[in-house]
């Protein structure tokens, strides 16, 4: 199997505004969107075994 690098920006997410606004009252000032959805999505990859780890 083939493993994929994860980019360090999503280029493009479409969410609806209304699940967007909701997301970020969540998240508040905690963390921005962009990062939490970055985070989430390298956290599945690595899961997956679809991430090389950087050591």
């Amino acid at each position: 199997m083939v493993k994929n690098k994860v980019e360090t920006e999503i280029i493009a997410a479409k969410i609806p505004k209304q699940l967007y606004r909701i997301m970020e009252k969540r998240l508040g000032s905690f963390m921005s969107l962009s990062d939490y959805l970055r985070n989430l999505i390298r956290r599945d990859l690595e899961n997956h075994g679809l991430l090389e780890v950087e050591a």
